[in-house]
């Protein structure tokens, strides 16, 4: 299957150009073959009705006197038309001079009354083909059947030349339909072409490209409107998210002073009865306090997600740990936890929104899989990261580092 569309509407294009050039030329041949045929046809009629007429008029002067009348009404011309006047049983007694010794067939068959019957046959003087109709006529009496014959040679010559011209000129139209469908398919698919190529440029940077079509179909221009449409919707919702993210920004770089010891205390005794309610023990064996810039409500937010995570994956008679510690020009909040840990498989997707590593225990437990996505978040919006640590059946140590770019000072 062609999967290309400038190809498929070349093909269409120059096939339905064939088909029609094909069926045009065939009735074209047909037509004036049958049209030259019909003038045979009527010519000979004509020509029997003539005789006719001659019979009537010189019927008495004899059979030779009646051809000689019948010559000078029926300008026969050498070589395509005869005329035989035969007996009622076949015998020939007066010809054209153009037959010469020839004979025509006898066909009475073809004298019926009504409409002439008509006969291809073959002249044997030059072997060409003839048609050939007859009559009967009256002379002094007696009864006599008169055959026409009117030569196809012209008609079958035309054939020839009307049938090589379309056997030369067919396939060379074809040939140039070929070219058209390619080019007319060029033209076709260019607007699409540069829709291509505007949408490859489009990206978060250039949301500011757009399609123009001036000269394309409806359809296209349609198509090219709906697209510059969307690329305007798109620009206008990255324009209100940038702002979004500047302004949230702006408010994340205020400056607000957090003792993150003090925090991180606040925090942990509000879960202590969390923990206490799954027989979980939370300790605090390190708190360095440490001064730094931020925002308090989401940094709280941070140590709650933290803290919710590793108790709510604790067991009964676990523990939880949490440090706040500080490692060169770093301050690192440690939370580790004797819980079931989180397999190797699992732990480059923890911090995905909507991930959760055991989907059964996630029904049980609660929860929706963003806890530790916004804890990356909050953090990253810090200027810091996240790292795990867990082996199944061990526990998980998750570690919060902030640069020193947010520490101010230390107590």
């Amino acid at each position: 299957m062609i999967s290309s569309l400038k190809t498929r509407i070349a093909v269409w294009y120059s096939s339905l150009s064939t088909l029609i050039l094909v069926c045009l030329g065939v009735a074209l041949y047909l037509i004036i073959s049958h049209s030259m045929m019909n003038e045979r046809r009527a010519l000979i009629a004509k020509d029997l009705e003539r005789v006719q007429q001659v019979s009537r008029h010189f019927g008495n002067r004899g059979v030779n006197r009646l051809l000689e009348e019948a010559e000078e009404e029926i300008p026969l011309k050498p070589g395509d038309e005869f005329v035989q006047i035969f007996t009622l049983d076949g015998a020939s007694v007066a010809n054209s001079p153009n037959l010469r010794n020839q004979q025509l067939p006898f066909r009475p068959a073809l004298a019926q009354p009504g409409t002439p019957k008509f006969e291809t046959i073959s002249i044997s003087t030059d072997g060409s083909t003839a048609l050939l109709s007859e009559t009967t006529i009256s002379v002094m009496g007696q009864s006599y059947f008169v055959a026409i014959a009117a030569s196809l040679s012209n008609v079958r010559s035309i054939q020839r030349r009307l049938l090589a011209t379309l056997l030369i000129s067919i396939p060379l139209a074809i040939l140039l339909s070929l070219v058209g469908g390619a080019i007319l398919a060029n033209q076709a698919i260019e607007p699409l072409n540069r829709m291509t190529e505007t949408a490859h440029r489009i990206s978060a940077e250039h949301l500011g490209e757009r399609i123009e079509l001036a000269q394309a179909d409806n359809e296209l221009k349609r198509l090219a409107d709906s697209f510059n449409q969307m690329l305007e919707r798109l620009d206008q919702s990255f324009k209100q998210i940038r702002q979004f993210t500047a302004d949230a920004s702006h408010e994340l770089r205020t400056p607000v002073a957090i003792l993150m010891g003090e925090t991180e205390l606040e925090v942990c005794e509000q879960q202590r009865n969390q923990a206490k309610s799954k027989g979980v023990d939370v300790e605090l064996p390190k708190t360095v306090p440490v001064v730094m810039e931020g925002d308090s409500a989401r940094l709280r937010q941070m140590v709650r997600n933290v803290l919710d995570n590793a108790i709510k994956y604790t067991p009964s008679g676990g523990k939880v740990y949490v440090e706040l510690d500080r490692s060169g020009e770093e301050v690192l909040l440690r939370v580790s936890d004797t819980g079931i840990g989180i397999p190797a498989n699992a732990l480059p997707n923890i911090f995905d929104r909507f991930y959760r590593v055991d989907q059964a225990r996630t029904r049980e437990e609660g929860g929706s899989g963003l806890g530790l996505s916004i804890v990356k978040q909050i953090i990253e919006a810090h200027g810091g990261r996240v790292s795990v640590q867990s082996e199944v059946g061990a526990g998980t140590v998750l570690t919060l580092i902030v640069p020193d770019g947010q520490l101010l000072s230390t107590n």
